[in-house]
């Protein structure tokens, strides 16, 4: 017989609600922790930029890490000087077009007669679908949680499951800032990892084998998208669509710009005949827009003017705002261009108007 009998632990209702209590208070401290911490992330203040831009501001700058990086607006308004424009950048890394149609949709929330609205891209960024899975929604595309609805009519048309999601997610800080403090981790980790060893090329967006990777995954994938898009006749995505809309009603002209790329990119991928038909299409498509289309792809030399396999460099970036300016001063783009289609478009409705009532 033991001695020394195993007395049995009793829980009393006191101690499992001080335990409750103290979890609470712990994930209550956190939770106003991390939405401290998110009110100095990059997307907070970019959106905060572009909702308090000055009333002067009549061209935009909209995309991704290509042209946040990429076109300088003072550089680009000096070569620009006959048009006199106030431009703005408010293009964000890591994003798709539903979170930058929520940044340019902020940007407009105040009275703006916008004259010209410039927006960069890459390779299929005008008809690829943009994914708004849980896993994804990290980082700068956490934007999606500062505008629920319009987020989830891009990710789930349709859907108020995807509402309601977005929105719950949104008013829970440790959910929908998850990523700000798993940023700092994965930094240490990357740190403490390269202990004893070469450390690998990085630039202020990352690692440089970070963007090597998101370029296509071979020269027939890529042939495979764009046969595709051709064949299918594939419009671009909604949310591209929306942005050049807002921005046409705001009275602006737009203006489709293919970012420069290094050479290997273009030998690799824009060499084939299936991506100059690809490019063909697009320039069809903006046409039917209105949409002034700059093909770019090849204005920056290499050398010293790319950070990685996409990004230019800061001399890249003087170089191409410098010579996009002159590009446009030399076209004869003029300052009333934007306004004469946002009239084209209000004759329209109005008559539309018309007709429906007739």
């Amino acid at each position: 017989m033991n001695p020394h009998p195993v007395q049995p632990i009793v829980y009393s209702a006191k101690s499992l609600l001080l335990s409750l209590a103290t979890l609470l208070a712990v994930l209550m401290g956190y939770n106003g922790l991390i939405a401290h911490t998110a009110k100095k992330s990059q997307r907070q203040q970019k959106l905060d930029a572009a909702s308090a831009l000055s009333p002067q501001t009549d061209c935009l700058l909209a995309g991704n890490s290509l042209v946040e990086c990429g076109i300088d607006p003072n550089t680009f308004d000096n070569a620009w000087a006959s048009n006199r424009t106030t431009t703005a950048n408010i293009a964000l890394g890591a994003t798709l077009p539903p979170e930058q149609y929520i940044l340019l949709k902020h940007a407009l929330q105040k009275p703006h007669r916008l004259r010209y609205f410039i927006y960069g891209f890459l390779d299929d960024q005008l008809t690829l679908p943009s994914e708004g899975k849980w896993s994804t929604l990290i980082g700068n595309r956490a934007l999606a949680y500062y505008d629920p609805v319009t987020a989830a009519h891009y990710y789930s048309p349709g859907s108020m499951l995807k509402i309601w999601q977005l929105e719950i997610t949104r008013d829970i800080p440790i959910l929908s800032e998850r990523s700000s403090p798993w940023h700092r981790v994965e930094l240490l980790r990357r740190h403490v990892a390269e202990i004893g060893l070469p450390k690998r090329p990085v630039n202020i967006f990352g690692r440089y084998d970070d963007f090597a990777s998101l370029e296509p995954k071979s020269v027939e994938t890529f042939a495979q998208y764009c046969n595709a898009v051709v064949s299918q006749k594939q419009p671009f995505t909604q949310p591209v669509s929306d942005m050049f809309a807002l921005a046409q009603a705001h009275g602006a002209q737009v203006i489709l710009v293919e970012m420069p790329v290094p050479t290997r990119h273009r030998t690799r991928f824009y060499s084939t005949e299936v991506w100059h038909q690809t490019r063909a299409y697009f320039q069809t498509l903006a046409r039917q827009k209105r949409i002034t289309y700059i093909d770019a792809d090849s204005w920056i030399p290499d050398q010293g003017n790319f950070i990685d396999a996409m990004h230019l460099s800061r001399s890249g970036a003087i170089l191409f705002s410098q010579r996009l300016g002159t590009v446009l001063y030399r076209t004869g783009m003029t300052a009333n261009d934007g306004q004469k289609e946002a009239n084209r478009s209000e004759e329209r409705r109005v008559g539309k108007e018309c007709r429906s009532r007739w």
